[in-house]
């Protein structure tokens, strides 16, 4: 063996051997950065990247596979008699609706590469393995150029806009349907359907299916046709859902099938600058449907299904929940940091990664207008034309987790305002009978205030209290009950 020395690379070379990598500096000097960001020469073990040309001396080592539509293909006399590895294929679908790609064979029809056009990434086979193949890689990426299939690379910044992934928005939202100002089962109405507008799989509601869109604009424009069509046929739509569950089912579409859409890391960025905000605007009906984490898999990208209709009522919030949908999931698959927190994100953590603040205020403070405008029809907001009210208030829910004794709850119900006063759903769940006398969420005379998060507990009410067991089980004094209520009661009203 001998060494070669070449500045930043130190190369081992089989003497008398036409097998070398001693070219691939000059090839670096040469081509590489005139087409593609790096290199990565006889790599297999790392996941597809934008801006890369992949020298493959066997096949892609990675967890799932690439899916690639051809949409042109080439064959090149590149001057290599030998047939090269192309076991790199091994790992490659063609299949419709995949990267959109160009496949590049020698003029015996073997494969020698595939150009991913959304990554800018070209995978080859083992051409630089030899000195006959590493020029004929240099041919290779001329005659490309020559043709139009590879461009000269501009750089990280220009590259960024020109290719980035890109998402695409869409829905299958749920509403109670009214006829003649009454809520009925939407399949007991007479109405005619079409491909965007139906019955969901229940009968009991409405559902649209619009056309998915690769702009908020669009994701707008696409729910406007369905209000329109039902309004056509003199049936009102209430997106409150205290009689059945109502959930909006935000669709992402991901276009770049490669990616891990199932990443439990974008389930929560969805719950954190979406969920915490708008979950709790979920109506009576919806019950064990109102969680934050609600994801779903599909052959488009993902389905977030924690988000009530609610978020749908006026075109300005649907405009907002699709440009935030479409921020994150882009800034997500593009590499770009993500934030974390147990709380929902703050008007300027969402400025900071390009939403609008108008749409971040609008996402933040929906819960709150939601409630001055959930009586009137969608359709009113939706269409410009006044159509009434659905006579059907958005009313806090009180929950009690965990066991109670009956006595005590009802006092609980009692002495708390009336549910129209509250602001927010308010939660009382059990704290075990190890913790002795600890609260959660309020202080109270001869009893501690945890500082545990309960983080699991936070996205399911807006005001949320962890009471003691014995309070629960009615063990204390009505007097002491009701000191305990009397500071819950001043904890919301400080938050409202």
């Amino acid at each position: 063996m001998a060494d070669i020395t070449i500045p930043g690379r130190r190369l081992h070379v089989q003497e008398g051997s036409s097998r070398t990598d001693e070219c691939f500096p000059v090839y670096l000097e040469r081509r590489e950065k005139r087409f593609f960001g790096e290199e990565r020469n006889h790599t297999t073990d790392l996941p597809l990247r934008k801006n890369q040309l992949r020298v493959y001396c066997r096949g892609l080592e990675r967890d799932g596979r690439t899916y690639v539509e051809v949409v042109k293909a080439y064959q090149y006399d590149i001057g290599i008699t030998d047939a090269p590895c192309t076991d790199f294929m091994e790992e490659i679908d063609f299949k419709d609706g995949g990267m959109p790609s160009t496949v590049i064979r020698d003029m015996n029809g073997v494969l020698l590469a595939i150009y991913i056009h959304k990554l800018n990434t070209l995978c080859c086979c083992d051409l630089t393995h030899t000195r006959d193949g590493m020029y004929g890689l240099m041919k290779l990426l001329d005659r490309l150029h020559a043709d139009g299939v590879i461009h000269e690379y501009a750089g990280e910044e220009e590259e960024e806009e020109e290719n980035e992934i890109q998402i695409s928005l869409g829905c299958d939202p749920e509403y109670e349907g009214l006829f003649n100002g009454v809520i009925s089962r939407a399949r007991d109405m007479s109405w005619n359907q079409n491909s965007h507008v139906g019955i969901d799989g229940a009968g009991d509601q409405i559902e649209f299916r619009p056309s998915p869109s690769s702009s908020p604009d669009g994701f707008v424009d696409s729910l406007r046709s369905c209000y329109k069509f039902v309004a056509d046929q003199s049936i009102n739509l209430s997106t409150v859902g205290n009689k059945y569950p109502l959930g909006a089912h935000i669709h992402i579409g991901v276009g770049m099938p490669d990616v891990s859409i199932g990443d439990p890391n974008i389930t929560k960025l969805f719950d954190l600058f979406l969920g915490k905000h708008l979950m709790r605007l979920s109506g009576e009906a919806r019950r064990e449907y109102k969680q934050l984490g609600q994801l779903r898999k599909k052959p488009h990208g993902f389905e977030y299904r924690s988000l009530p209709t609610a978020v749908l009522h006026t075109p300005e919030i649907a405009k907002a929940v699709a440009n935030i949908s479409q921020v994150i999931a882009k800034r997500y698959y593009s590499g770009h940091e993500t934030v974390s927190s147990d709380r929902g994100a703050t008007i300027k953590q969402m400025v900071e990664i390009g939403i609008p603040e108008e749409d971040a205020r609008l996402v933040k403070n929906w819960k709150d207008m939601y409630r001055e405008v959930c009586t009137q029809s969608p359709l009113t907001f939706w269409l410009g034309e006044d159509y009434g009210t659905v006579e059907e208030a958005f009313i806090p829910s009180i929950q009690f987790g965990d066991d109670w004794h009956s006595g005590a709850r009802d006092i609980f119900i009692d002495l708390l305002p009336q549910r129209e006063q509250l602001r927010g759903s308010v939660l009382f769940f059990g704290l075990s009978v190890e913790r002795g006398d600890v609260t959660f969420g309020y202080e109270a005379p001869g009893y501690t205030a945890t500082s545990e998060s309960f983080s699991h507990m936070s996205g399911r009410a807006d005001f949320v209290f962890g009471i003691p067991k014995k309070i629960r089980d009615g063990q204390i004094t009505t007097r002491e009950l009701e000191e305990h209520l009397k500071n819950i009661i001043s904890m919301i009203k400080k938050e409202q």
